[in-house]
């Protein structure tokens, strides 16, 4: 979570007209669930890769090709 939250409450805003509140929050449990997973998964499987490492181990090698493409597109 950047600089960018207050540009994003704006438009948030705009959007969900009267229910910013409810909306910020929703997100935040999605926030929470995902810094979970981040936190929870190197104990599970101790080796690097991160988002690809946990979709070859939940799912199979092309969904952790796909994972590990589109974190490296991320960077980009």
């Amino acid at each position: 979570v950047g600089s960018s939250i207050y540009y994003a409450l704006g438009v948030t805003a705009v959007f969900a007209l009267g229910l910013t509140p409810l909306v910020f929050v929703i997100a935040g449990q999605i926030f929470a669930a995902t810094a979970r997973t981040y936190t929870e998964g190197p104990v599970l499987y101790p080796e690097a890769g991160g988002s690809s490492s946990f979709a070859r181990h939940a799912f199979n090698e092309l969904v952790s090709f796909g994972a590990a493409w589109a974190q490296l597109l991320n960077y980009v």
